[in-house]
């Protein structure tokens, strides 16, 4: 039994050196996939910023044009309250002008 232990111990570490180099390997591997991963993280919270910035801007947009939009119909409100009154003034202008008609008419035939 002792021949087949040493046996297996002179395999074991013959194979040594290669579980060394192969765990410095997985060592590297690891070690620059958590370089990515920091890196990744990195740019994603970098993006989710400018999106949070953007959401803000396009917020305020909305406020401003929401305010812009009231004020535009504000003035339209009061342009038809001023046409109205316009054609009021001109159904007015009409009846004098009418009456000044027949007050130069009535006059010409006498």
């Amino acid at each position: 039994m002792t021949d087949d232990l040493d046996s297996r111990l002179a395999k074991l570490e013959a194979e040594m050196p290669k579980a060394r180099r192969d765990a410095t390997a997985a060592r590297l591997l690891a070690m620059g996939a958590d370089r990515e991963v920091f890196d990744m993280r990195a740019r994603l919270q970098a993006h989710t910023a400018l999106l949070n910035a953007l959401r803000e801007t396009q917020m305020e947009h909305g406020q401003r044009l929401d305010r812009l939009t009231s004020r535009v119909d504000g003035g339209f409100a009061q342009a038809d309250r001023n046409f109205a009154t316009v054609e009021q003034n001109f159904k007015l202008m009409a009846v004098g002008m009418a009456e000044i008609k027949d007050l130069l008419t009535d006059k010409n035939e006498s």
